[in-house]
């Protein structure tokens, strides 16, 4: 008899005729709230995320984002690939649709929903990371102008080339006033 059980997270462990449970997910498996009796697992994927980030100049430099899938934050999810288009990957989702946002460091989110994998275009220059281009962005970047100050000039950088600089301004001034979806 093979038994299938589940978490309040949709996570899954099988049992074996009596073996012990063992792990479906690389999250950690909570205490057993559904039970079924008789039937296979249900069918899990990776989800792929494409990311590209528009504006960004940072070239090879690696990045993180913050991926949201049905309302379960996965924190500081590494985005691999070169140049403005990542990738990353959220393993043993449900098959199915699923309602996925992407944050990347110094960009706007968007949410999409569908099944893997999903394309994202994420717009760069949120300094602070506060999902939205004001004036707090702003004053980041004429704060923080044209410093050689290895932690200051970082703070406006909103590009990723690592230097406040004119890219960094005519960024946020041609984004100003919009918010991640």
């Amino acid at each position: 008899q093979n038994n299938w059980y589940e978490d309040d997270n949709g996570n899954g462990v099988l049992s074996l005729s009596g073996n012990e449970y063992t792990p479906r997910s690389a999250y950690g498996v909570a205490p057993a709230v559904k039970v079924y009796t008789d039937v296979a697992p249900p069918s899990t994927v990776d989800f792929v995320c494409t990311v590209t980030l528009v504006d960004w100049a940072g070239g090879d430099a690696a990045t993180t984002a913050d991926v949201t899938v049905d309302s379960v934050l996965y924190p500081d999810v590494a985005l691999t690939g070169t140049g403005s288009v990542r990738t990353c990957t959220i393993p043993a989702l449900a098959a199915g649709s699923h309602v996925v946002t992407v944050k990347p460091l110094k960009a706007l989110s968007e949410s999409k929903t569908g099944s893997t994998p999903q394309a994202f275009s994420t717009q760069c220059g949120d300094t602070n990371d506060d999902n939205k281009i004001d004036d707090l962005d702003f004053l980041s970047v004429i704060g923080n102008f044209g410093s050689t100050d290895p932690v200051l000039k970082l703070i406006g950088d909103g590009n990723g080339d690592d230097k406040t600089d004119d890219l960094d301004f005519l960024n946020v001034i041609g984004k100003f006033a919009t918010s991640g979806t």
